[in-house]
């Protein structure tokens, strides 16, 4: 097609779709099916456009979509390209640590341990206590009860054991009948978070058979950390 006679110098254009399916003007006396990739026309004097830099420019914002697709995708956010060498997607990885689950770099162990003489029958006494620090959290991941004597039976009742958060029993852990762990070896547990100020106890309750005498001992290994909320 030649130029229109009202503007002789005018150049005219047709859109082609390219091999990305993108679609790109072409000048009207590009070659039939030219592929404009690789295109060295230049921007000429009148202010045509250079098939190149639409080219070049088709492909940017063509890459762009697929960057904003992995995203709507992936659900992260993109680090660089649209994928790695291997074409895998190139998408960080973010581990986001839960405290009471992983030690933090900060965390500060605790090593709670005590013991007391076996109390009357029908008296309860409290064999290890501490409280959380203000400003910091923690858990209790392992725990240890035992009794110090003779004529214990493992789960018959005489002698129960109790984990009191300021005062209160933990749930599960409110009537103990077997002993849990030794002092030298506590018992690991599911985490039992912990918060600033709480004050933790393991308490003893002698129900029954007043032959029982012997000590108890006790103690609560954890960590604390710095207060998240």
């Amino acid at each position: 097609m030649t130029p229109s006679p009202m503007f002789p110098n005018s150049q005219l254009y047709t859109v082609v779709v390219n091999g990305m399916g993108v679609p790109m003007l072409v000048p009207m006396n590009s070659y039939p099916g030219e592929d404009v990739v690789g295109t060295d026309s230049t921007t000429t004097a009148t202010g045509q456009t250079d098939a190149t830099t639409l080219n070049d420019s088709a492909n940017e914002l063509s890459e762009l979509a697929a960057l904003h697709q992995s995203l709507l995708v992936g659900g992260q956010l993109v680090a660089t390209g649209t994928g790695g060498d291997d074409g895998t997607s190139n998408l960080p990885v973010s581990t986001v640590r839960k405290p009471w689950l992983d030690a933090p770099d900060n965390s500060v162990p605790f090593d709670s341990a005590g013991a007391l003489a076996l109390p009357n029958v029908g008296s309860t006494g409290i064999v290890t206590t501490f409280t959380v620090p203000d400003g910091l959290d923690g858990v209790i991941n392992a725990y240890s009860w035992n009794f110090i004597g003779g004529g214990f039976v493992q789960g018959q009742g005489d002698v129960v054991a109790q984990v009191l958060r300021n005062g209160a029993a933990v749930r599960n852990y409110d009537n103990i009948l077997v002993e849990k762990g030794s002092v030298g070896i506590p018992r690991p547990i599911a985490p039992l978070r912990l918060y600033s100020g709480d004050v933790i106890q393991l308490l003893v309750n002698h129900v029954a058979n007043a032959l029982l005498l012997g000590n108890v001992v006790a103690s609560f290994v954890g960590y604390f950390y710095p207060s998240r909320s």
